[in-house]
Parts: C-alpha cells; sequence; structure tokens
C-alpha cells in the first residue's frame, strides 16, 4: 500500500556487544542494516486496501457515514466489456449493472466510476439514455425515467470511451492505473462501476464478469476465473472471465510473458514483460512454498490458479485481491531466492484469505484486512528469516514493525484501530496504525489465544463463519471469543477501540530477602506479561506476570543476586520498556558501567522512517524523538555521577 519498509535485500550485521545483551527492548543486540535501495523499491512493501467487498477509500465523503446504516439500492450483477488499445492508447468499456430498490421509492442512484475509461459517462436503461449529473469525487447521479419500488430491480448500461486519465489519487499518492503501448493495467477496479449509496457509501456488485478485447499477441491476467478466449478474426482476442467471490477486478495486460508451474492441482502463473522475466520461475515456486506455509494455519487455498502480474512502479504498492497478486516493476529484478525478498509477496499472498476468502465490509476497521495480512508476512517473515539466520528473527521483525508504529504516532496523532477517524486520518497514519499496529495487535491476539495452535484453530473457524457473510472488527471479536472461550472485551476495548499502548515501567528493590520486580503500565495491557529474570549466575527464568489492573509484582528470593529484567523478552507487545530509575538501561534498579556502555553502543543512530530496514535500539531513546544523542546520555550520566541509586 505505501511507504512502509523496503524488506528486500536486508542483510545482517552483528555487532561486538556486552556479554548477555539481546535485541529485546531492555538492551541492545542484533541490528538489521540494508543497502541503498532503490527510491522505487521505498512503496513496495505493503498493499493497498483491496478497493472490494464495498470498502473504497476514496472519495473521503465515505468518512462521515454512520456505521450500521442500512442501504437504500443494491447492486445486484455486473457484465463488463473492456477493449484495449495499445497503438491509439485508448479504452473503451461497457459495463451492464443491475441494480435493485432496498426502499420504497427510488428515483435516482449515485454511481462512482475512477477515470480509468476516459470521456463522459452515458448511462442508459432500455428506452435510451438517462440523465447524468456530475456530483465530483467520480461520484454522478442518475436519475431515473422511472422510480423502482421496493425490491424492484433495473438493469443500467455504463459507457464510456478515451484515453484514461491515470492520475496518482491525492491520499496515499498510488498510481492505480497505467496506459502505454506494452503495458495497460489498472487494479483499482477502476473501469469498474459501484453503486454509492447514501446510507452505506459504495457497494460493489455481488457476482459480475468481464471480457477483455485485445490483440492476439497480447496477453492480460485478471482477477477473475478464466472462462474461455475466442479469436475475433480480426486480429484480436476476447478473453472471459468469471468473478470470485470478493467481486472485483482489476487486471494487467500488454506484451507479457506468461509462465506456470504446477503445484498440487492448482497453477502458479506469472505475467511479466520480458525484461522483467528472469526470476518469473522462482517467484512462481515461492508462491506456491507460501500459499502452502499460509493454508496450513489459515485453511485451503480454494482457488484453481492464483497468479503475479507485473504493473509498473508508478503504482507505489503492490497489490493483492483474490487471485491475482499485483507485482511492480523493481522487485521483479529481486532473486526470490533470497529470503527476505519474499516479504512483500507473503503479505500479498495473505490477503487471499483476509479480504478474500473471509470477506470483508467494515469500512471502519481496514485492520480486519490489513493488520491480518502484516501478520501473515510476519510469520512468514520470521520463519524464513530464523531458519537461513540461524536465530530467532522475531523479536527483531516485530522489533521494527513497532517502531513504525510508535515513532509515527509519537507527536499525539494516533486513531483507534476500529473508528470513523482512522479512514480521516494523514496517509501516514492510516499507514501505521492500519498495517504496523494492526499486525501486532493480531499477533498479541495470537499470545492470548494460548499460541499457534488454539489461534490458528480460530482462524480457521472464523474463516467458516464467514462463508456467506462478510467480516466486521465485531464478528471477528465474535468468531475468536467462541474458538477460544476467552472474553475479549477487555482486550478489543483497550487495542483495537482506543488509541495508544502501553509504557511499562520497572522497578527494582533489593533488600536481604532478596528482590522485588514491580512493572507498572500506564495503561491497562489486558493481556499476560512475560518476564525473564536473569541473576548473576548466569541463569535466568520466565515467569508469567498479570497485571491487576496496571501493576504487578515478581519476587526474587536471596540468595540469588538480581542482574536484570526482561520485560517481554520475545518483543510479542506492542510496548515501550523503561527503567523506573532514569537512565536504568540494563533494567537491575541500578546505574552503573553497563548502562554506560550501553548508552555510549546507541549514541548516533536514527529511526528513519523511510525504510525502517534496520533495528533501531529504542530502549536507549530515552527522550523518545527518534534520535539518540546527548539528550539521552544525560540521564545516564545524570545517575551514575549520583552513585546509581533512586
Amino acid at each position: 500500500m505505501t511507504r512502509c519498509r523496503a524488506t528486500p535485500l536486508l542483510t545482517l550485521v552483528l555487532l561486538a556487544l556486552p556479554q548477555g545483551a539481546r535485541a529485546d527492548g531492555n538492551a541492545p543486540g542484533l541490528a538489521l542494516a540494508a543497502p541503498p535501495a532503490p527510491s522505487t523499491a521505498r512503496d513496495l512493501h505493503r498493499s493497498w486496501l483491496r478497493r472490494a467487498a464495498g470498502l473504497r477509500y476514496l472519495p473521503r465523503p465515505q468518512a462521515l457515514l454512520p456505521i450500521g446504516a442500512t442501504p437504500e439500492v443494491d447492486c445486484v450483477s455486473l457484465a463488463g466489456t473492456l477493449a484495449l488499445d495499445f497503438d491509439k492508447l485508448e479504452v473503451k468499456a461497457a459495463t451492464k449493472v443491475t441494480i435493485k430498490s432496498t426502499t420504497a421509492l427510488l428515483s435516482e442512484v449515485y454511481l462512482y466510476v475512477e477515470a480509468f475509461s476516459a470521456g463522459s459517462l452515458v448511462v442508459s436503461d432500455s428506452v435510451g439514455p438517462l440523465t447524468v449529473t456530475d456530483s465530483g469525487y467520480g461520484v454522478s447521479l442518475v436519475t431515473l425515467r422511472k422510480g423502482l419500488g421496493y425490491g424492484e430491480s433495473l438493469e443500467l448500461t455504463l459507457s464510456q470511451a478515451g484515453k484514461p486519465d491515470c492520475k496518482p489519487d491525492s491520499y496515499l499518492g498510488l498510481q492505480t492505473c497505467q496506459v502505454t503501448s506494452t503495458l495497460i493495467y489498472n487494479v483499482g477496479g477502476g473501469w469498474q462501476p459501484s453503486i454509492y449509496d447514501l446510507q452505506t457509501g459504495l457497494r460493489t456488485c455481488a457476482t459480475g464478469s468481464l471480457a477483455v478485447t485485445l490483440p492476439s499477441a497480447m496477453t492480460v491476467a485478471v482477477t477473475g476465473l478464466d472462462a474461455g478466449s475466442k479469436p475475433n478474426g480480426d486480429g484480436t482476442t476476447t478473453h472471459s472471465y468469471t468473478g470470485t467471490a470478493q467481486g472485483y477486478y482489476g487486471f494487467a495486460a500488454g506484451a507479457l510473458v506468461k509462465g506456470s508451474t504446477a503445484f498440487g492441482d492448482k497453477q502458479a502463473r506469472t505475467f511479466t514483460l520480458a525484461a522483467h522475466s528472469g526470476f518469473a520461475e522462482g517467484w512462481r515456486k515461492a508462491t506456491a512454498e507460501i500459499i502452502d506455509f499460509h493454508a496450513q494455519r489459515y485453511g485451503s487455498y480454494d482457488l484453481p490458479k492464483i497468479d503475479l502480474a507485473e504493473i509498473a512502479d508508478a503504482g507505489g504498492a503492490a497489490y493483492g485481491p483474490l487471485s491475482t497478486v499485483f507485482i511492480p516493476a523493481t522487485l521483479w529484478s529481486y532473486d526470490p531466492a533470497e529470503w527476505s525478498t519474499r516479504s512483500t509477496l507473503a503479505h500479498e499472498l495473505g490477503h487471499q484469505w483476509f479480504a478474500g476468502f473471509i470477506g470483508h465490509e467494515d469500512s471502519y476497521s481496514p485492520w480486519v484486512s490489513e493488520g491480518f495480512a502484516t501478520f501473515t508476512e510476519l510469520l512468514y517473515t520470521i520463519a524464513e528469516g530464523s531458519k537461513a539466520l540461524g536465530l530467532d528473527y522475531g523479536p527483531l521483525y516485530r522489533a521494527m514493525i513497532a517502531q513504525g508504529y510508535m515513532y509515527t504516532v509519537r507527536k499525539g496523532k494516533d486513531v483507534p484501530l476500529t473508528s470513523q477517524a482512522i479512514v480521516q486520518a494523514p496517509a501516514e497514519i492510516y499507514v501505521a496504525v492500519t498495517y504496523n499496529k494492526g499486525g501486532l495487535v493480531v499477533n498479541m491476539l495470537r499470545v492470548l489465544a494460548g499460541g499457534d495452535a488454539p489461534f490458528f484453530a480460530a482462524l480457521q473457524k472464523y474463516r467458516k463463519d464467514h462463508l456467506v457473510k462478510k467480516a466486521t472488527a465485531d464478528s471477528l471479536r465474535a468468531s475468536l471469543e467462541a474458538a477460544t472461550g476467552k472474553d475479549l472485551t477487555c482486550f478489543f476495548t483497550r487495542w483495537v477501540q482506543s488509541p495508544g499502548y502501553p509504557i511499562l515501567s520497572v522497578e527494582v528493590k533489593r533488600s536481604a530477602a532478596g528482590s522485588e520486580v514491580t512493572v507498572v503500565a500506564d495503561k491497562e495491557l489486558c493481556l499476560p506479561l512475560e518476564v525473564e529474570l536473569v541473576t548473576a549466575d548466569g541463569k535466568s527464568e520466565r515467569r508469567t506476570l498479570t497485571l491487576t489492573g496496571v501493576k504487578g509484582t515478581l519476587s526474587v528470593p536471596a540468595p540469588a543476586e538480581l542482574t536484570q529484567v526482561r520485560v517481554d523478552p520475545d518483543r510479542q507487545l506492542l510496548r515501550r520498556v523503561v527503567g523506573a530509575l532514569p537512565g536504568d538501561l540494563q533494567v537491575d534498579g541500578e546505574l552503573d558501567g553497563v548502562d554506560l556502555i550501553y548508552a555510549a553502543w546507541a549514541q548516533g543512530r536514527s529511526f528513519n522512517p523511510q525504510t525502517e530496514s534496520s533495528y533501531f535500539p529504542d530502549w536507549a531513546d530515552l527522550v523518545f524523538d527518534g534520535s539518540i544523542d546527548s539528550k539521552d546520555l544525560e540521564p545516564v550520566l545524570d545517575g551514575f555521577a549520583k552513585g546509581g541509586q533512586p
């Protein structure tokens, strides 16, 4: 979708650190560094939430609609035809749309059609053209020849022709369509009209078909399922498609090289320009592998094919609608044999389940799609990174995702995951909250459920619960509660319906009887907290601490000498950890030479909000401004000069 981190070609750098140091949020550890990436690669990591199943975030007036409203009109079916002229760079679109009134009298209809098909929009019924008034934001008001009563239907024909206006959108700057002599694509469904219902916003059709006519030497990839091709005898071929459950059509057409690899009873196919086909087979094999990885967790992949199609870098993102993933040109130049390059693909293939097989209709909860896709990417990337690097890559990767959220919202611009505010937020806030925070909130649901086995079982029940209905944040919660037997009221109130994240302050008190560790959160956590206690004999013990309200205490009896407290050592939670004693980076209740070493090691590092491609030691950023400098060193030096005691 956005400007989020560029994972391609990450390399691992092992740093010389104090013994026992680790990247758990309390002390320095492994750091990741990425080579300079092409500017176009920065935007390839996330996918824009698919404009499907009634989910469109433009035009912006949709953000003002009430939640849970009843529609006045439904889109019953759609049959579209597209003719692509690669010489004149023109497109002809004709679409038959059947609408049904869900109110007592429907005399006018608002239609939303993006600018992919140029020229004036002509809307006709069986008699002839109807009056069409441009209402702005791509919405046209159509006055019906005769009003429709409740339950009555009408077929309208929408026609446009000319050279498409493929400008970047004003919100995220994504250019979802392009027309050149070698490649014509539209991943935003711009040719495909939607009903703009005044009560519930944009509504796509439940069923549909598409026929694409283009020169016979050209190839096309479409999000629908293949329904046959027919030569027309004039040097063109018409390719027909039926819709998937998502009811959305995107396509890429042109001088594309097609390749296919079988996996099981399915096909992974690629459609790339010849210049970018070198790694196509590798991307097909990676697709089959990731589909299998996801299917083991979220249920079977129930379509006969999965396509990867090239679009231009101007698209600004990868896109993952059901059955076809659209990937910008730059990413095709990366070798998928390198594990870190497959992260984007894992995210987009995650959308096959989340917003694909599990439809989504909650416009105020985009995280129910994008947060889950981020979670699928997170699991796959951690698994591959851990195998390749010979260590647990999870804490580092989760830390990078968390930092992308925390440093974006640190100036008080945060909004809840589920809210009207999320669709009105600036693009960078929308991305940080929906993707980064959303993915980690799903991960925390996994922790709360009790781990992988119960959580994946719950997600498969969630899928079954939505075979014939689309998901919302409320229906997600209901499915998970039924599957796990857990009351998620506190969790959803804290993490979904409220902004922010907790800061955990750790106090260590010593006495002849031993040590007492107290953790105080500035916000309710609503899930158990793992704490690792390290003692001077080199031993460590992990305990689960359930906070009473916002406070919890653990004891370490004598003669064990406590040397470090690692709160949430695997970085499973979205949080910050600080010592109650200012400058206590080691988090042992004292300021000593170890804290000075840690502070000196971290000096000069800055968080890069553009790439997020390297681990940033946020535990040393005591003023939390994204830069570790003298302002962060001062409390360490000051406390050390005073003897390191509270």
